[in-house]
């Protein structure tokens, strides 16, 4: 852990653009625990759409689906910064730009993904 953190202060001092670019990708992250949280109605047994059917449309179900995005969005949030120091420590900067940004665009889809299926239901 102390390793880490030294990581963390190098990148800082060394390339400040990767540390805004792990700041966005924890921002999106973010957002969608929040978005989430916000929109979890566990009184309700199966009113919400959650999730799309392979008949074509949307599928109504539980609100313990709806835990799948903000788990997600912890993942996305907590875990790949971590991951981007790794790479950042291995690679070089420009690589763990290129995962920030892959990881990045993994949470727009989740967000999108979420935000149609909240104004679905």
């Amino acid at each position: 852990m102390k390793s880490l953190f030294e990581s963390i202060k190098t990148i800082y001092f060394q390339d400040r653009r990767v540390i805004l670019w792990v700041m966005g990708l924890f921002l999106l992250g973010g957002l969608i625990v929040l978005m989430t949280v916000m929109n979890l109605a566990p009184g309700v047994a199966d009113g919400m759409i959650v999730r799309y059917s392979d008949g074509g449309g949307y599928e109504k179900g539980g609100w313990g689906y709806m835990l799948c995005f903000a788990i997600m969005g912890v993942v996305l949030a907590v875990l790949h910064p971590f991951l981007a120091v790794r790479v950042y420590e291995k690679r070089g900067g420009s690589i763990t730009v290129m995962f920030i940004v892959a990881s990045m665009v993994l949470a727009l889809v989740v967000l999108l993904t979420l935000m149609r299926l909240v104004g679905e239901s």
